[in-house]
């Protein structure tokens, strides 16, 4: 199934939290020796409660990725009370400074002459 050592913990991590902890967990047998001695371990691990490895090292966003987000946070904090809870200040700078997001146009200047005033989307 291609599946990693530490997603068996991360299963058996989530199922504990469903199942109130009462899980048991049956050892089939396997192809992979090094992969099924690491799977078992990483299980037995979880069932401890110890943490679970990462899956993915991502690693750190990109500058344009992080100013993105800062942006949709500003734009919906007003809406979203989960977003009033702690200022947004820009994470990639030390100062303490209140992000403000920045609009750049990338393209050609677009001229409009005429703006309807009527809607003929409507028949009355």
């Amino acid at each position: 199934m291609e599946i990693s050592p530490a997603c068996y913990a991360h299963f058996t991590s989530l199922l504990m939290g469903l199942a109130s902890g009462k899980v048991a967990v049956v050892l089939e047998g396997g192809y992979c020796l090094q992969s099924l001695a690491e799977g078992a371990a990483l299980t037995l691990r979880a069932l401890q409660g110890s943490l679970t490895p990462p899956l993915f090292d991502f690693g750190s966003p990109c500058p344009s990725i992080v100013n993105t987000i800062l942006d949709v946070i500003y734009s919906h904090r007003q809406y979203w009370q989960c977003l009033q809870i702690e200022e947004t200040t820009d994470i990639t700078s030390k100062s303490s400074e209140l992000h403000v997001p920045q609009v750049n146009y990338l393209g050609d200047e677009v001229s409009i002459t005429c703006i309807p005033t009527i809607s003929f989307t409507r028949v009355k």
